[in-house]
């Protein structure tokens, strides 16, 4: 069936993007439950308020679908938040608390600035610094965090993207940034795995 106008197109891309977030909650909570990947609480927790954060934004600039699926992002952030409490890391790094305590002391500046450059350059540090815990850790263990679910975060925020009724720099260069911080770490996953499995055979 032909789609009748854009506004149904837009539509379509929110309700894909919140399929993947429903199936990416769904392999990465599995992956927990089978002790294959160990959620950094710290990083989480920290996702779990910008994407809220974010959702409100959204709303606030007629973001329309797209605030729909940040705000759905963000409870299923939470929800794997309370997971990394029992199963997630437990040796938290020194360099951890400092990455998580500084994204946490911007956060609140982030969102009072009336300065719409300044607040993109903020939720860059904040998202960098948030996820540096999982970065850090996954580094040394890479088979820790499931790729796919990296993969699939990328369609979701790229998906995210389209899904913006009225586009403008303030509301679409967070989720593109976040299209390339993810496709970033899932080539850091990868690479790592070939690394170590090289090692592995040359051992």
């Amino acid at each position: 069936m032909e789609l009748s106008s854009p506004i149904d197109l837009l539509t379509m891309f929110a309700i894909l993007a919140n399929t993947i977030t429903v199936l990416n909650t769904i392999i990465y909570i599995y992956s927990i439950y089978k002790g294959k990947t160990k959620p950094h609480t710290f990083t989480w927790f920290n996702w779990t308020i910008l994407s809220a954060i974010t959702a409100y934004a959204q709303f606030s600039v007629n973001g329309g679908l797209s605030t729909w699926i940040f705000a759905f992002s963000a409870l299923t952030m939470f929800l794997v938040t309370i997971i990394s409490l029992f199963k997630g890391v437990k040796k938290i790094a020194k360099s951890d608390w400092f990455a998580f305590l500084i994204a946490l002391t911007i956060i609140p500046i982030w969102y009072t600035t009336k300065n719409p450059v300044l607040a993109l350059v903020l939720i860059m540090v904040i998202d960098i610094f948030s996820y540096f815990p999982t970065v850090r850790k996954s580094w040394i263990k890479p088979f820790s965090e499931p790729a796919s679910v990296y993969f699939l975060a990328v369609l979701n925020s790229a998906l995210t993207v389209v899904s913006i009724a009225e586009p403008t720099l303030s509301n679409t260069f967070y989720p593109a940034f976040v299209v390339l911080l993810d496709l970033g770490f899932m080539l850091m996953l990868l690479i790592r795995r070939t690394e170590l499995e090289k090692y592995k055979l040359a051992a």
